[in-house]
């Protein structure tokens, strides 16, 4: 089993009407929209790494909001990649249930403060964790995205 977090954007939507949207229409900036377009051509079943939601389904409702994990205390980060970690085991449980945990591989498509300590947590659960974009600068990000979905496209 292979899934995809896909870490939330700071450039977001403000919905009209009720004020709610999908939390995969939520956010506009670039570097989302080439995070999901890429683990949606590969077909994998893919969550939103959100500071404010924590991990919520892409068609989850949501509204705007101004937060970043970058923007909280310690603990506050703390509390939310270990809620993240556990949240990630309830996939699993209740959607999948692959035989063990070391069955499942995680794939990180967010930024350092998104991906660390929750990718410890979930390898220390026996779950193998993959991070692509890691230690890349945001335009790098971006190029490494449109390569392999123009890969995609021969």
């Amino acid at each position: 089993m292979r899934i995809a977090l896909v870490g939330c954007g700071k450039s977001k939507q403000r919905p009209g009407g009720s004020g709610w949207c999908d939390a995969q229409d939520l956010y506009t900036g670039e570097l989302f929209l080439k995070r999901r377009k890429y683990v949606e051509s590969r077909g994998l079943d893919w969550w939103i790494l959100s500071a404010w939601y924590g991990l919520t389904k892409p068609t989850a409702k949501a509204r705007w909001y101004e937060k970043s994990l970058a923007d909280v205390s310690e603990i506050e980060r703390s509390e939310w990649h270990l809620y993240t970690a556990a949240s990630v085991v309830g996939i699993w449980c209740e959607e999948t249930k692959p035989p063990k945990l070391s069955d499942v591989v995680v794939e990180l498509h967010a930024g350092r403060a998104y991906c660390e300590p929750l990718a410890t947590f979930l390898r220390q659960l026996g779950m193998t964790v993959v991070t692509p974009v890691a230690g890349l600068g945001i335009g790098q990000q971006l190029q490494w995205y449109l390569e392999r979905l123009e890969a995609e496209k021969v």
